[in-house]
């Protein structure tokens, strides 16, 4: 098992969450989020993903189903049989990922996405465009690295321009990914929390997956961006105890 940062919360809780963060956050932005779920009677698993905060880089660019090994990996390693999956952002498209895949040994209880990644919207004819010159100026500097460099760090986005070189094509690897077709196969009661003024992840993308997934349910949070459980916590953290803290009736059972 990869060696990662961990912080865990409530060891004696009854059941287990897992919550997994954004792209090149880190395991601070989500103590509030593992504090009010760790309150709910939940033991609380919060890893830095491989290559985030202060875990060190995956050996090679990743995927999201490298990913999703690792989040198996990570349940089987600590005995885990059922789990509550919280991801925000790159967290819920591997959350999507392996379930829709059925990637994970662990049974999944519930879900909760919030700002999730993970719909490719059809690129504009502008984009496109865009795109081409991009790839032209690439090939045509590629005999000299450091302006190959420079202008990467220019035209590329700022998740792209902060990365290493493994992380950056880990990150194309991922957003370059549609998961919408495994959505059906998310046969879980999941959450989806969007903010209203998302940009990075538009709440139009969170309705897409609530009408996709068979046991959804969509809220918007109001005055809040790309980080709801930071920008109005007060809301997103009443809404996780009304979904969260109802006791499964077939926990005992199966």
């Amino acid at each position: 098992m990869e060696k990662i940062n961990l912080t865990e919360l409530n060891p004696g809780g009854e059941r287990t969450a897992l919550i997994l963060e954004g792209w090149a956050t880190n395991t601070s932005l989500y103590i509030g989020l593992a504090e009010t779920v760790a309150e709910l009677g939940y033991r609380v698993f919060l890893p830095d993903l491989p290559g985030f905060g202060a875990s060190p880089e995956p050996p090679e660019a990743w995927n999201c189903a490298d990913y999703a090994a690792f989040v198996n990996r990570f349940l089987e390693d600590r005995g885990v049989e059922r789990v509550t999956l919280i991801g925000h952002s790159h967290g819920g498209r591997v959350i999507l990922k392996a379930i829709g895949e059925s990637l994970l040994s662990a049974k999944t209880e519930r879900v909760v996405l919030i700002g999730s990644a993970g719909i490719v919207r059809e690129k504009t004819e502008r984009q496109i465009r865009a795109a081409k010159r991009y790839r032209i100026a690439a090939k045509l500097l590629s005999v000299c690295p450091q302006l190959l460099e420079a202008y990467r760090r220019a035209k590329g986005s700022e998740d792209y321009r902060n990365a290493s070189p493994i992380m950056r094509g880990t990150l194309v690897r991922c957003i370059n990914e549609d998961l919408r077709q495994l959505l059906p196969n998310i046969a879980v009661p999941t959450l989806l929390l969007y903010g209203e003024r998302d940009a990075d992840t538009p709440p139009e993308n969170g309705r897409l997956m609530a009408s996709l997934i068979p046991d959804a349910g969509f809220v918007l949070v109001p005055h809040a961006g790309h980080y709801a459980h930071l920008d109005n916590p007060e809301f997103v953290n009443r809404v996780l105890r009304s979904f969260l803290l109802p006791p499964l009736t077939n926990n005992k059972t199966e």
